[in-house]
C-alpha cells in the first residue's frame, strides 16, 4: 500500500506531510481513501480509513476541517456540504467522548 500511496501522491507537496505529528498517517492517505477505498464522508475517512478518531489525542479535530476541504475537492462537495461533514464528524467525536465518560 505504501508504494501506491507514494505513486499517487499529489504534487502539491503537502501529500507526504503527516496529518498529526505524533502519528504516521499522511495527507496522501486522505487522497487514497477517496480515490481507491471509496470513502464518501469525513467520518469514513477519519474513523475507518485513517483512524485518527481512535489514535490521535484530539481524535482528529485539529485537522478535520482541512481534511474535509481536501475531500470536498475530490468529491465535488459544496461549501455547505463540507461544513455539514465537519459538523457531523465533531458530533461523532462528542458522542464517543460521552460514551467514554459514562463507561468509566
Amino acid at each position: 500500500r505504501a508504494h501506491a500511496l507514494l505513486a499517487g501522491a499529489s504534487t502539491d507537496g503537502s501529500a507526504l506531510e503527516r496529518l498529526d505529528p505524533e502519528l504516521p498517517y499522511l495527507w496522501a492517505e486522505v487522497d487514497h481513501a477517496v480515490a481507491h477505498d471509496l470513502a464518501q464522508t469525513l467520518e469514513d475517512v477519519l474513523v475507518r480509513r485513517i483512524p485518527l478518531c481512535l489514535r490521535a489525542r484530539d481524535q482528529g479535530l485539529s485537522v478535520a476541517a482541512a481534511v474535509a476541504a481536501r475531500v470536498a475537492k475530490r468529491l465535488g462537495w459544496s461549501t455547505a456540504e463540507e461544513a455539514r461533514q465537519a459538523g457531523a464528524y465533531e458530533a461523532h467525536v462528542a458522542a464517543s467522548r460521552r460514551f467514554r465518560l459514562r463507561s468509566t
